[in-house]
């Protein structure tokens, strides 16, 4: 009996070591649950880089939560879009230390990484490079020295909006790196201590920029002072032909000789400079508006030619039949009518939109199709092209077949416009069967067209303005339309 008890006790005595292994082996492995190609990794390896005084991101941690993006708990500072990191906001955290920017190398959704307003120091990361998906990077307000890396352009071709204001960084702009961004729009680099010329040749895309309270010198070309306010280059005293500039900045270098002249010239100004350099090209200025005068008479030429073959051309189908209540007539009854010119309005409409009294004269109790216009309905007035080719336009949006204009004109309609570029392979039957079926519907969240404009290169559907805007700002309000602006 006591060696029974003896044998049970050591294997019992053995399995309890084997659990007891088990269980470490469980407990070493946890730290490294996140495999290495992760959104959580990827963050971990960040946080490691640098310092984070305040804890402000001590919930970044490989237990709770499992994931950044987790919807029910988010970590601090990330940015996500349908469940993925899409950028990063670590703004007046006080953080320090060297930002290991090579940690976020194998995230291809991370479009925005902003660290306004905290402690870093030293050169900008080369590493910066590696993360080739941005398109807003902010880094205002810190302390980074040094010249600024042609690498951040060079290699970051999607890069549209760079911060690098404020800091204390030095050395010549990367002239060249900076002309060959193809899709920088902003780029801030005021209150530094950047030196050298400012460039000559700047991205076509570039509508921000500003190099203003640094220690620029030279003289400021003409085509880069046209493009941006004069304030983006002020505090620059050094730099010939910025506001406030010294007067000794635009004054030309002088030669050594032997004895001083009889009399010398004063120094030039940045006006005098710029008037010089405007009569050296009046023959260029001269040479432009010759080539514009000829590229406009020529113009003219060809549309008094296509006029004329309009005009002798046969006149166009009308449709006689009556349009149904918001729709279009089914068939076409063609006849030999003069030709007019403008848009047909429906039965008792004045001559609005450049409708002939002829045209209005062979109308029914519907709609009438001239060559330019259809009025489909009167539910929001009667108007015609000219009325909405001489409103005030603005842009609404863009869609996959074209954009949507609001039209405000003159006799006080407002309706929106839909211009279609990609429908040129549609015929105008096709065309017409589509509008009769939209008009034919009755439905409290479908609009029902106006009218319509059909050419074989220019298609425009009217419709009537819903001022509260559409069903995704209803549902989604502004923060997905700015997201997508902010880092698309």
């Amino acid at each position: 009996m006591v060696m029974v008890i003896l044998i049970l006790a050591f294997r019992l005595s053995t399995l309890l070591l084997l659990l007891l292994a088990g269980g470490r082996v469980v407990v070493a492995a946890e730290p490294d649950a996140s495999p290495p190609g992760t959104e959580a990794a990827a963050l971990l390896r960040l946080k490691a880089s640098f310092k984070d005084p305040t804890n402000a991101l001590e919930a970044w941690s490989p237990l709770l939560p499992p994931a950044p993006c987790n919807a029910a708990r988010p970590w601090p500072g990330v940015q996500c879009y349908k469940g993925s990191l899409i950028g990063l906001r670590l703004v007046h955290l006080n953080l320090s230390g060297a930002f290991d920017f090579a940690a976020l190398a194998n995230l291809p959704g991370l479009h925005s990484i902003n660290l306004r307003r905290n402690a870093f120091a030293g050169p900008i990361p080369a590493s910066l490079a590696t993360v080739r998906s941005l398109r807003a990077l902010y880094l205002s307000h810190n302390a980074f020295t040094g010249p600024i890396p042609g690498d951040v352009f060079a290699n970051m071709r999607w890069l549209k909006k760079l911060y690098l204001d404020n800091n204390d960084l030095s050395g010549p702009l990367p002239a060249a790196a900076i002309a060959g961004a193809p899709r920088l729009i902003e780029l801030h680099l005021d209150h530094n201590k950047i030196e050298g010329a400012v460039p000559e040749l700047l991205p076509k895309s570039l509508r921000l920029f500003n190099v203003s309270h640094n220690r620029l010198t030279g003289v400021l070309p003409r085509s880069v002072a046209t493009r941006f306010n004069e304030s983006a280059f002020a505090g620059n005293p050094t730099l010939c032909g910025a506001p406030g500039s010294d007067a000794k900045a635009c004054a030309p270098v002088a030669a050594p000789v032997a004895a001083p002249a009889p009399s010398s010239m004063p120094p030039m100004t940045a006006a005098d400079y710029f008037a010089v350099e405007d009569e050296t090209s009046i023959v260029v200025v001269i040479g432009i508006i010759l080539l514009v005068i000829a590229l406009v008479s020529g113009a003219m030429v060809l549309m008094l030619q296509q006029d004329e073959q309009r005009n002798s051309a046969p006149p166009p189908a009308y449709y006689d039949a009556p349009v149904a209540s918001g729709g279009i007539a089914p068939k076409p009854a063609v006849t030999a009518a003069p030709r007019t010119s403008g848009v047909a309005m429906e039965t008792g409409g004045s001559s609005r939109g450049g409708s002939s009294s002829q045209g209005s004269a062979r109308g029914g109790a519907g709609g009438k199709r001239m060559d330019e216009f259809v009025l489909m309905s009167k539910s929001s007035g009667e108007f015609g092209l000219q009325d909405m080719m001489k409103a005030s336009a603005e842009v609404l949006g863009n869609g996959t077949l074209g954009s949507a204009y609001k039209a405000a004109m003159r006799n006080g309609i407002t309706v929106a416009v839909k211009r279609m570029r990609d429908m040129n392979r549609v015929g105008r039957e096709e065309f017409e069967n589509h509008l009769r079926v939209l008009g034919e519907l009755r439905h409290p969240n479908v609009l029902a067209p106006l009218g319509y404009h059909y050419r074989k290169e220019e298609k425009l559907i009217v419709s009537e303005l819903m001022p509260r805007g559409s069903l995704l700002y209803v549902l989604h309000g502004k923060t997905v339309i700015t997201i997508q602006y902010d880092y698309y």
